[in-house]
């Protein structure tokens, strides 16, 4: 078989070995000494060098929220590697430890290694601060400003916002956030306005926000400077821009939830289930149009939710089986809400609420079925989850009584509190 990779420490030895034969005394002890092999040596090399290693460690200990010592790993891998990534990632774990020593040590390896990349700028702004250059940190973030397509200001966000000082932090985003750096994209003028409101920067956040109104006329900006409005306390200014971003938007289940929840706010319940009810609906979309004819007591909202809920394909979720049964009980039909309740899966998180208004529905109506008492219910689900020596406290309508009940050996109280009731969706 031809040899593929001949070590030059072998032909060395090789070839020693072969002159050692030819020169070799005659007696065996003379031969002894003049072994070649006994005389090389053969450097190791030395493991806690290794820069794998290292980076393993780091992992291990971010792993373990083990800062400083991630801190200290990676800045040793990053010293004997030449991946810039692992000195760039060494530079961010010194920078959230806040181990500036380390954090300058692995900037230099960076700039070493890969001077033009974004991050590194994005970094190096972040120690220019923290060491009091904000002009130094200024340059770098006026080149991530400059990136095609405004690529640079989610790094340009992250940067400033780990800034302690949030006045410093709020005067370079003030230079940055200029028409020119911003270019032609609604969601990076809500970006720019996001972050001065997160840097306190109130005036500059709701000038952003007016600007990009006038700019894009979009439902995200809308959307946006609603939210500011809500934040001063001006519902009824938000009220109207939510109004207008609707316009723009009316599917965006995003801004019809939170244009909901402002409506729940001011008290206009059965508007919100109506926003809700436009647009694509999911399990929190029916949840919460439902929570929202609850509270206005709208049975003309109840219904229609109902009937809808109804007509989806089988097999139906346990949350929307669930919804049902509640529905059912808002709408007065007691009897379809325990239909509906004994179909939630025992393996939902719905199960046992779904078990209990069935058993206590069952208790109102008196029509049982095939549903065990609800001492036996709780008696089951208590031992399967919490062990048979389990105590629990259950509410239950009025008239069902104020004694306790140890069934099947089982030591449980069951204490009922007419007052709580309405929790588990039981009309008194």
């Amino acid at each position: 078989m031809p040899i593929l990779y001949r070590h030059p420490l072998l032909a060395i030895s090789l070839a020693l070995a072969i002159a050692g034969c030819v020169n070799a005394p005659t007696t065996s002890r003379q031969a002894a000494k003049a072994q070649p092999l006994q005389r090389i040596h053969v450097p190791q090399e030395k493991r806690e060098h290794d820069a794998l290693a290292h980076a393993l460690a780091g992992e291990f200990a971010l792993n373990r929220n083990e800062l400083d010592a991630a801190a200290d790993e990676f800045g040793q891998a990053a010293q004997e590697s030449n991946e810039p990534d692992l000195a760039g990632q060494a530079t961010r774990v010194a920078i959230a430890a806040k181990d500036w020593k380390r954090a300058h040590a692995g900037l230099e390896r960076w700039q070493k290694l890969k001077s033009d990349d974004p991050a590194l700028w994005q970094a190096r702004a972040v120690i220019a601060l923290h060491d009091g250059k904000p002009e130094a940190a200024f340059a770098d973030l006026l080149q991530l400003a400059q990136q095609p397509e405004a690529k640079g200001w989610r790094a340009i966000g992250q940067a400033l916002l780990d800034v302690g000082d949030k006045q410093a932090a709020a005067g370079l985003l003030e230079r940055l956030a200029t028409p020119v750096l911003l270019g032609g994209k609604p969601e990076t003028w809500v970006l720019a306005s996001q972050l001065a409101d997160r840097l306190e920067a109130k005036p500059l956040a709701q000038r952003l926000a007016e600007e990009a109104i006038d700019k894009f006329h979009s439902a995200d900006t809308y959307a946006w400077a609603a939210q500011l409005k809500v934040k001063a306390g001006d519902k009824d200014g938000a009220r109207a821009l939510f109004a207008s971003a609707l316009k723009r938007d009316s599917k965006d289940t995003r801004l019809r939830v939170a244009y909901a929840s402002l409506l729940g706010e001011l008290g206009d319940n059965a508007e919100a289930a109506r926003v809700l009810a436009q647009g694509k609906q999911d399990d929190y979309t029916y949840a919460a149009r439902a929570a929202y004819a609850a509270r206005a007591n709208d049975k003309k909202l109840m219904q229609p939710l109902y009937d809808e809920l109804k007509a989806l394909k089988t097999p139906k979720t346990g949350p929307r089986l669930n919804l049902l049964g509640e529905l059912a009980e808002l709408l007065d039909r007691k009897s379809e809400a325990q239909a509906w309740y004994s179909q939630v899966p025992d393996d939902d998180d719905h199960w046992f609420d779904a078990q209990l208004r069935g058993a206590l529905l069952s208790h109102i109506t008196g029509d049982f079925g095939e549903t065990d008492e609800l001492s036996v219910v709780v008696v089951d689900w208590i031992d399967d989850h919490h062990g048979p020596k389990a105590t629990a406290v259950f509410a239950a309508p009025p008239g069902f009584g104020g004694e306790t009940a140890g069934l099947g050996g089982y030591p449980q109280h069951f204490v009922w509190d007419a007052g709580s009731a309405v929790f588990l969706g039981v009309e008194t």
